[in-house]
């Protein structure tokens, strides 16, 4: 989710006291004078890293990327939810620390002895929250108690996503495995099936090699039980989504039947062509105004049954009034199928207020995510009376 990792940046921002003690774990490095470096002086340090073996420094070039990983605001949130569930004592202390880099090697170097340690734990979810549940297709009115996530239950998932893989000719072999985020509460099952066979050039020694790789892609759950809506993150056709929400459905749910068809459409967008409409705020969120980007819309037996119309975000009575000017038939015989709205929140002094753009598709496609920001933002679609 954050910047891409650059091993410049990464010792200018990691405070020099727990650059020292990573290498001290390591047993390497002991001839650098961290004590006496300058804050941003990292030349020091590259040039000890570029005489190490190479096996040395491919185990630190790992393990640098992982706490880079964690070394931003949003994987910030997800440890300190993950903390106030496991480990509320640490919330202040890795709150007062310098920054994101601190706050990620001190997670590391205190919490990464043992499998399943928070920084694990945080980790795993990072990666988790980058797949694209807001493209998937989704399934409301499902029971809204938490699902069964013991191993039995994993192992029936699993076995359902390789029978469903197995006739495309890959999903030889799979695990499933389940996190669990607590503000808002969510569960994520993620099958990890194998893929298709590939290779890749790889250095051993000074020698470059072509390796074979047995890779796996991911497939995965995102169940909400206080709403009770299941959201799928995987490839292929509709049939497909439909039976792995089939699996997650009889496995984790304990439901003997498929989920209804019909029932997932989430957005209801008609009500955004009526000039009337009118973005209710509760000022306590300091959302200043909810303005139009773009709408698509269709019409059936028509030349141009669908037209799409861009603009600079305004209101939407004036969106609708240029859409109106546009059009050659009236706007009630559209369908609106895509919207793009931008949330505006009040700025302070001199300060830039702080925007959101995101879409909405009909009947179940949203980019929003799990940040604060789209948490308000889902919550204001079904007050509008957008969202199911």
């Amino acid at each position: 989710m954050g910047s891409t990792y650059a091993l410049s940046t990464f010792l200018r921002q990691t405070p020099k006291p727990l650059l020292r003690r990573y290498f001290a774990v390591r047993g390497v490095l002991e001839e650098v004078p961290f004590e006496e470096l300058r804050p941003r002086d990292v030349s020091t340090i590259t040039d000890a890293l570029n005489q190490l073996e190479p096996v040395v420094r491919t185990r630190v070039d790992l393990d640098f990327q992982d706490i880079h990983a964690l070394a931003d605001k949003f994987a910030t949130r997800i440890l300190m939810d993950l903390a106030g569930a496991f480990e509320p004592e640490l919330i202040d202390p890795l709150g007062a620390m310098e920054n994101h880099y601190a706050r990620a090697m001190w997670l590391f170097l205190e919490r990464h002895r043992h499998d399943g340690d928070l920084f694990d734990r945080c980790l795993e979810l990072v990666q988790v929250e980058q797949l694209r549940f807001s493209r998937s297709k989704r399934r409301n009115h499902l029971p809204q108690y938490e699902p069964a996530c013991d191993p039995p239950v994993l192992m029936m998932m699993a076995e359902g996503v390789k029978e469903l893989y197995q006739a495309q000719g890959r999903g030889r072999n799979c695990q499933v495995e389940v996190y669990e985020r607590f503000e808002p509460r969510r569960f994520y099952f993620v099958g990890y099936p194998e893929d298709y066979a590939t290779s890749e050039l790889e250095y051993e020694g000074d020698e470059l090699h072509r390796r074979p790789r047995r890779s796996a892609f991911e497939v995965a759950w995102l169940f909400r039980p206080d709403e009770g809506v299941l959201e799928i993150h995987a490839p292929g056709r509709r049939d497909e989504i439909q039976t792995l929400q089939r699996i997650f459905c009889e496995t984790a749910l304990g439901r003997k039947d498929a989920p209804p068809d019909g029932n997932d459409r989430c957005y209801e967008l008609a009500r955004l062509l009526d000039p009337r409409f009118v973005f209710v705020l509760d000022p306590v969120d300091e959302l200043d105004r909810i303005e139009v980007c773009s709408m698509r819309l269709v019409r059936s037996a028509v030349k141009k049954p669908r037209v799409t119309f861009e603009t600079t975000p305004c209101p939407l009575t004036d969106f609708l009034s240029q859409v109106n000017d546009e059009l050659d038939t009236p706007l009630p015989q559209w369908t609106l199928t895509s919207v793009r709205l931008r949330a505006v929140w009040r700025g302070g002094d001199k300060k830039r207020p702080k925007t959101v753009s995101f879409s909405l598709s009909a009947p179940d496609a949203s980019d929003l995510k799990d940040t604060p920001e789209h948490l308000v933002l889902k919550r204001y679609l079904k007050t509008w009376g957008i969202a199911a």
